[in-house]
């Protein structure tokens, strides 16, 4: 317990000094995974709407 608060009070005081790491790679990164979401996103959005169709094409046969 005591080392865990003397860890927690050393990486608040004592900060990282010169340039930021890896901020390129966690960019692409990032840039990717919202890629990779929005087209998820789209294909489930394409899914739906051509189920909405078959599912009104069906109702149109029936009434007729």
């Amino acid at each position: 317990m005591l080392n865990f608060t003397i860890r927690k009070l050393f990486q608040n005081t004592m900060a990282k000094q010169g340039k930021e790491k890896n901020t390129n790679n966690k960019a692409k990164h990032t840039k990717l995974i919202t890629q990779k979401k929005n087209k998820k996103k789209s294909q489930v959005e394409d899914r739906k709407a051509r189920l909405k169709a078959i599912v009104q094409k069906s109702k149109d046969s029936k009434s007729e």
